[in-house]
């Protein structure tokens, strides 16, 4: 979690409550390969941010 407040703080001023706030609803998770996220049609609740590894998106029309 230590990663992703460093990656805010070298774009922008971070307060010592913003960063609780973070820590406090933040959950890290590791997906394994072909672990789906999102799937057609569902709603989206939640933010991922990619610390290690990659990410393949698709869209079909």
């Amino acid at each position: 979690m230590r990663f992703l407040i460093n990656k805010i703080r070298s774009s922008i001023n971070l307060s010592s409550e913003a960063e609780e706030y973070i820590f406090s609803i933040a959950k890290e998770k590791k997906v394994s390969k072909g672990e789906i996220l999102i799937r057609q049609g569902q709603a989206v609740k939640k933010t991922f941010f990619v610390i290690n590894g990659s990410l393949r998106s698709f869209c079909i029309d």
